[in-house]
């Protein structure tokens, strides 16, 4: 994709970040230090077992930044200004 100047569109609306179960305290220190007025929608994904119950991964991300955060599911759109 291109500008209107012909110059290559580096402008990016999406990020996407993944760890393991031990990076959730590494993950929190990314969502603090991103803006209230991000323009992208941020993806996280975070390897756990089956055993480990309920994911409150995003609780915990929204309790940590600036930004909204919310379990993906089938069918949701991604948003800018969330995680």
């Amino acid at each position: 994709m291109t500008s209107s100047t012909g110059e290559p569109d580096l402008n990016r609306d999406l990020i996407v970040v993944g760890g393991s179960a031990g990076a959730v305290e590494a993950l929190c220190e990314i969502v603090r230090g991103l803006p209230p007025d991000l323009p992208a929608a941020v993806l996280i994904a975070v390897h756990r077992g089956l055993s480990e119950g309920p994911c409150r991964l995003a609780e915990v991300l929204a309790d940590a930044g600036p930004l909204p955060a919310a379990t993906a599911h089938e069918g949701r759109h991604l948003r800018r200004g969330h995680v």
